[in-house]
């Protein structure tokens, strides 16, 4: 469940499958980091601020636990969003991720790698939470081992 205001300071990490797997749980975006908001660039500046400082700091938050190194992961890296709005809402997919844009530049600076190693999956509509969040889950690539002769 989403906790504290905005759904702040919820973290979870998981390791599985042989490799490791962060899962962050992130306030619901700003309207204002909309691609489709109409806002002063004053706001829509704090609101990026904002959500790329957060996106940075609970990622590195989650590193240590798992002992995962700055630019240690493999490309691509995969993003599943899952979105726990507060209300029933018809909303587009697109504008859902762009609002994520921010949170996953933070991400990519604590992960220490470039934004456009992240590959964005399908999004998931969870159920209602109060209040709204993101469940986000990074996983890196699985690292591929060539292989010369026959294995038995």
């Amino acid at each position: 469940a989403c906790r504290g205001r905005g759904g702040a300071g919820t973290l979870h990490v998981r390791a599985g499958d042989g490799m490791n797997s962060l899962t962050l749980t992130l306030p619901w975006p700003d309207a204002a980091l909309s691609p489709n908001a109409r806002v002063h660039w004053a706001v829509r500046s704090r609101a990026v601020k904002k959500a790329r400082d957060y996106g940075w700091g609970m990622t590195l938050a989650a590193m240590g636990p798992l002992g995962i190194k700055r630019a240690s992961w493999g490309f691509p890296i995969s993003a599943e969003y899952t979105f726990h709005p507060e209300i029933d809402r018809k909303r587009d997919d697109d504008g859902l991720i762009g609002r994520m844009k921010s949170y996953r530049d933070g991400m990519a600076r604590a992960l220490g790698v470039d934004d456009n190693s992240f590959r964005t999956m399908p999004i998931v509509y969870g159920e209602k939470r109060k209040p709204a969040c993101v469940v986000v889950t990074l996983t890196p690539a699985v690292a591929s081992i060539p292989v010369i002769g026959v294995i038995k």
